[in-house]
């Protein structure tokens, strides 16, 4: 699935209408735009085994995180409605609860990470509106007690991301939410105890996303996200909004890029060189569920500045992208999902995408993995050794409305 560049225009995002918040679809041999397929690209490794897990709406909430020697965790939701699980994924394809958080005043998980003792941090929305704020952070120890547990004086949206710093501290990044309904982006620094260290804003657009946050290799942190608001016709018209401040959380650089289309990045990755290289979905400005989208790659290095800026092919429409990791050698892997078919506001068809990039963005292999399921996509690619791979992914059947968790090994040939 090539890429190629595409001059900075006026970019958009868009509503979020398939599962989990993507949509995908693809063509024929997936090349990225305007450039024929790479010399030397060659089909992605074979499907080795696969193992499908069953689970309800509401269990998965798209929280495939890696753990910090390289595990696969994610959490669900139990049936009481007030527990949380973090269940790791073995490269055995089967699945192990390895940690249950019960929090009476946690309403809904919004994100989760490991952190360097072995336990986790999780953030989320209060149960109930507090007047105090509706922030719920919870610290859980390797051994499971609950360390702390603290609601914070601030209102903010489902878009939380969390990182651990390299001196033991956390960072903290969402959607402020304001009475006047103006919404600003939050970068937060908490000590390694939950108390406030510093915090820093920027000026949103009324229509925002916080989609990932990231510690660089000079210590710095970046911000990754969408700005933006609607037209005159309700349509959604939101930038990549990427920003990096220094350890004591003042600004180094911020910049709004816009594509022309509905920009809404997903995740992002630091190369060797310092570069950062962004995945997310380039969307044709329309009505909601009208159009189309298609994946998207932007390069920058560590002032912020473009590199390269790339996309799928308009043939591929619809197709995104959810994930982007960085091998050792400086290679990219993506995941995401193709042939993207929406039949009406709550079912769709696509089939998982994932595909190893050169450092340039140019295709060394892809892989699609057809839908068993009516609806599928894939949310992460990683090596387990010099030529297998582990994906995770998600289906969903439209008619049945049964729910998979997919984890894939992929073998090169």
């Amino acid at each position: 699935m090539g890429l190629i560049p595409h001059g900075g225009q006026k970019g958009r995002a868009w509503k979020w209408t398939s599962l989990l918040a993507l949509a995908l679809v693809g063509t024929g041999p997936l090349l990225w735009s305007g450039q024929a397929q790479a010399v030397g690209t060659i089909e992605g490794p074979a499907v080795t085994w696969e193992k499908s897990h069953p689970y309800r709406y509401g269990d998965f909430y798209g929280n495939v995180q890696r753990g910090t020697n390289g595990e696969i965790f994610f959490s669900r939701q139990a049936a009481d409605k007030r527990t949380y699980e973090i269940v790791r994924v073995e490269q055995s394809g089967t699945l192990t609860v390895t940690q249950t958080v019960t929090d009476e005043k946690l309403g809904r998980l919004s994100h989760f990470i490991q952190t360097k003792d072995g336990g986790f941090l999780l953030a989320g929305l209060t149960r109930s509106n507090d007047p105090e704020g509706n922030l719920r952070l919870i610290k859980v120890n390797g051994d499971g007690e609950i360390a702390w547990a603290n609601t914070y004086p601030k209102y903010v949206g489902m878009d939380i991301r969390l990182l651990q710093t390299d001196d033991g501290g956390y960072v903290l990044a969402a959607v402020l939410e304001q009475q006047d309904r103006s919404t600003e982006l939050l970068l937060a620094k908490l000590e390694q105890d939950g108390k406030p260290n510093w915090e820093t804003t920027f000026e949103g657009a009324a229509y925002d996303a916080v989609t990932a946050v990231r510690q660089t290799v000079d210590g710095g942190i970046v911000l990754l996200g969408a700005v933006g608001q609607e037209d005159d016709s309700y349509r959604l018209n939101r930038d990549l909004f990427l920003a990096k401040v220094d350890k004591s959380g003042k600004t180094v650089w911020e910049r709004r890029h816009e594509t022309g289309l509905d920009t809404v990045p997903r995740a992002f990755a630091e190369t060797p060189d310092g570069s950062l290289v962004i995945a997310g979905t380039d969307r044709t400005i329309s009505d909601y569920r009208a159009g189309y989208g298609l994946g998207y790659l932007l390069k920058v290095d560590k002032d912020g500045k473009n590199v390269w800026e790339k996309r799928f092919a308009e043939k591929t429409q619809t197709s995104a992208l959810n994930d982007i990791q960085v091998t050792d050698d400086g290679d990219l892997l993506v995941s995401g999902c193709v042939k993207y078919e929406e039949f009406n506001m709550n079912d769709a068809s696509s089939d998982g995408y994932a595909a190893r990039l050169g450092e340039d963005g140019v295709t060394v292999w892809e892989k699609v993995l057809p839908n068993s399921t009516e609806q599928r996509e894939q949310h992460l690619l990683l090596p387990i050794s010099a030529e297998a791979f582990l994906t995770i992914g998600t289906g969903k059947k439209y008619k049945g409305g049964d729910y998979v968790f997919y984890v894939t090994q992929l073998q090169a040939k």
